[in-house]
């Protein structure tokens, strides 16, 4: 099962414009990602109203600031698979004074947090979504508080797409797909957490299909049982496997010398017999240094 984590403020939690109360279960953007993308998948609420970016608030208090609990909450449920980031509607609140791209780049660094946690599959990196939050609408009884709110929010899309590409982490705009509520100007209507939810499980879905790993391998009958089993690698790990098989173990160091002696290879795992490996140190890295016992006995099924 693969775990993603929402981390968000208020609509990540599920505020209803209307009534203030909190969206049922299934309403919930969260929700809608659960049930799009089904039982093998762990989604979890990581939603605070009134959350920022990485501002302490003077009024509603410290615990606000999205920075604060981060990794407590990353270690508490790690490994986590992806993230998605969704924060940065809060620090439209003239009390900060905050520019577009301050905002922007205060979410950034959290995601970059998130991609430094180690709190990913095998202590690895999680995949983390930042998600540029919609635009501000118009404003109503919170006009006052979220003075200035409507422009500076029309100018997230670019910044946080941009600060995304420079931390390495994937980018969505929430923007492309819904609209903040006319009845408050700042939370989402029950129709716009489905369509959020529908629209990052699709994201989620290509991103799995993005994701390679080429591999060389040498070829003969004795291996053939295993590249069988690539298939099912694929489905439990979410990626897909380009291979390039040669022949024989002479034909795989010759095409390694090669290929890396040239500058061309561009492999993510090398296949080799034990006997050629010192040959070829220069160019290569044991897959077993860090793996552990048990969990080389599970991969192999013994």
């Amino acid at each position: 099962m693969r775990t993603i984590l929402c981390y968000g403020d208020s609509n990540t939690w599920g505020s209803d414009p209307e009534t203030r109360e909190r969206f049922a279960e299934d309403v919930r953007r969260p929700g809608v990602l659960r049930k799009r993308l089904g039982e093998e998948y762990r989604v979890i609420e990581e939603g605070l109203p009134g959350r920022t970016t990485v501002r302490d608030d003077p009024i509603e208090g410290d615990h606000k600031n999205g920075r604060t609990y981060l990794m407590a909450c990353l270690e508490s449920h790690r490994p986590i698979d992806l993230i998605t980031l969704m924060l940065g509607t809060n620090d439209l609140k003239a009390r900060f004074g905050g520019s577009a791209s301050d905002i922007a780049q205060g979410a950034a660094s959290l995601a970059d947090m998130m991609l430094r946690s180690r709190c990913g599959p095998d202590g690895g990196s999680p995949v983390v979504v930042l998600i540029s939050p919609p635009a501000v609408a118009t404003l109503t009884d919170m006009a006052q508080m979220f003075e200035g709110a409507e422009e500076k929010s029309r100018q997230f899309s670019g910044h946080y797409e941009r600060f995304a590409e420079q931390h390495g982490c994937e980018f969505f705009d929430a923007s492309e797909v819904i609209v903040s509520s006319d009845v408050d100007g700042i939370h989402l209507d029950a129709g716009e957490h489905e369509k959020l939810g529908e629209a990052v499980a699709a994201r989620i879905g290509d991103l799995r299909m993005s994701r390679r790993l080429k591999a060389l391998l040498v070829g003969g009958p004795m291996y053939d049982p295993l590249y069988k089993r690539l298939a099912e690698f694929e489905e439990s790990e979410g990626l897909m496997v380009e291979t390039v098989v040669a022949p024989t173990h002479p034909d795989l160091n010759e095409q390694i010398e090669a290929e890396f002696t040239s500058g061309g290879a561009s492999y993510d795992l090398i296949s080799t017999h034990t006997k050629y490996a010192p040959s070829q140190r220069q160019w290569l890295t044991p897959a077993l240094e860090d793996t552990e016992a048990a969990a080389l006995r599970a991969a192999v099924g013994a």
